[in-house]
């Protein structure tokens, strides 16, 4: 093998265990899908800044003061569900991202019983820091930290703390597996078209 090549195979292999070695939860942003780009859109508010949402996510009425938007998901087959929630507690509140990842992480049971593992992806949008969770497994939801009862099996949750200049809104989209599974690229969408209401 000429010497070019031998380097090349090198330099390649060195490539591959690098990124091995860092990890799912280094990379940067979930990587853009163009293929959704013709699915009817929603704009949504919250606090200066504006996203965009799917078309047929169903907003509904906040069910308390720390809400500042809730959807229902619709599902792909009978009996599936899926929420999504923007949380806001006010400046200087909600928690650090790593105390939250933590209490979510006690909601939560893999099929052995052990706490699952938080898959954690860190990353800015339009100079805004956002860290993305993903947990998998028996989900006790709850406010408070640990399994409150047994917990509904086969859960998916997806969350994503911005830190934004009036303080942290916490974004939830929590349900069935399979269904959170087929709009995972939807929730990741969303995050990467935050910006402010005046960039438009």
């Amino acid at each position: 093998m000429p010497i070019t090549q031998q380097r090349r195979s090198v330099m390649q292999l060195a490539a591959l265990a690098w990124l091995a070695v860092i990890g799912p939860g280094l990379h940067g942003a979930p990587a853009d899908e163009s293929a959704s780009a013709a699915e009817p859109q929603q704009q949504v508010q919250f606090l200066g800044l504006q996203t965009a949402l799917p078309g047929d996510w169903q907003r509904r009425d906040p069910s308390s003061s720390m809400r500042l938007m809730q959807f229902v998901v619709p599902g792909n087959a009978p009996g599936q569900s899926a929420e999504l929630i923007f949380y806001y507690f006010g400046a200087g509140q909600g928690g650090t991202p790593e105390a939250n990842i933590t209490r979510w992480r006690s909601q939560f049971r893999a099929a052995d019983g052990a706490p699952s593992m938080a898959d954690v992806v860190r990353f800015d949008v339009e100079d805004i820091p956002i860290t993305r969770v993903k947990l998998q497994g028996r989900y006790a939801r709850g406010i408070g930290a640990g399994p409150g009862g047994g917990g509904k099996p086969n859960q998916t949750l997806l969350a994503a703390m911005l830190q934004t200049p009036r303080g942290q809104v916490t974004i939830q989209l929590h349900g069935d597996t399979p269904l959170i599974d087929s709009i995972e690229a939807a929730f990741d969408r969303m995050l990467r078209r935050v910006e402010p209401l005046t960039a438009r």
